[in-house]
């Protein structure tokens, strides 16, 4: 534990994941159960499964007085999930292995994260280590969540949901439990 948390700030590595709690989390683990992580362990993957990954900048999302321009972010999130659901599409014929192709396609899976928190804080004037940080961020993220997940419901509504959805399986998972009713 202690080699953890003295090389952790230092390299990156190693790092620490709670199988039991993404598993409690997973969203189709009733029907694409996670076995293993990416390389890089951002994404946690079913057997076959590929990485369709993107990041949004959040720093971009500071206005001149400090400000996060939520209505903004909120666009750029729901842009972001329909393209990385065209990405799905487009990638089908170009995978190595014909699990990965299965996979994509039958739970579409996609990665949408964040990146240029620091610089975010740095323009809004907000200290890193600080309760008003970890407000910020939990506000931000819920904004993410909830716009990934309604831009989805409306992605479902125009070409049909994810080949292996189920009401009853994808329920039982934790995220979609925190989910506001709205979405669900």
């Amino acid at each position: 534990w202690k080699k953890i948390i003295e090389h952790a700030p230092t390299r990156a590595e190693p790092g620490l994941l709670f199988w039991d709690t993404m598993i409690d989390y997973h969203n189709a683990e009733y029907c694409s159960p996670l076995v293993s992580t990416n390389p890089c362990a951002e994404q946690p993957l079913p057997d076959g499964g590929c990485c369709n990954l993107g990041s949004i900048n959040l720093e971009r999302f500071v206005d001149g007085e400090g400000n996060f321009m939520i209505d903004e972010f909120k666009d750029t999130v729901g842009i972001a999930t329909r393209f990385l659901d065209n990405v799905i599409d487009y990638n089908l014929e170009r995978h190595a292995l014909e699990s990965q192709k299965n996979n994509a396609t039958k739970d579409r899976r996609i990665g949408l994260g964040i990146l240029g928190l620091g610089d975010m804080f740095v323009r809004m004037g907000i200290k890193y280590d600080t309760d008003e940080a970890l407000a910020t961020v939990d506000r931000v993220c819920k904004i993410m969540r909830e716009v990934a997940y309604e831009s989805s419901v409306e992605l479902a509504k125009e070409k049909g949901a994810f080949p292996l959805f189920n009401w009853e399986g994808y329920s039982q998972s934790k995220f979609i439990q925190n989910l506001p009713e709205k979405t669900c």
